[in-house]
């Protein structure tokens, strides 16, 4: 994780991550608050698209988004 910050447009979480091994993975992350739903948006977090997982392809940036149960 390289960034953690708050949406730009809503209360939602924002992370950032990268992958610099050159593999792909899995990344499982515990919240203090249960996530209501995952997004993967752009880096200027547009576009969010409803994931159920986070994977990050091997030399990527990735942006998700997480909305937090209230």
């Amino acid at each position: 994780i390289s960034a953690v910050k708050k949406a730009e447009d809503s209360d939602d979480l924002v992370l950032r991550m990268y992958d610099a091994e050159g593999k792909q993975s899995k990344v499982n992350i515990r919240m203090w608050k249960d996530v209501d739903q995952l997004y993967q948006t752009n880096i200027i977090e547009e576009h969010p698209n409803a994931i159920s997982e986070i994977v990050v392809p091997r030399y990527a940036i990735e942006t998700f988004m997480l909305k937090l149960a209230d």
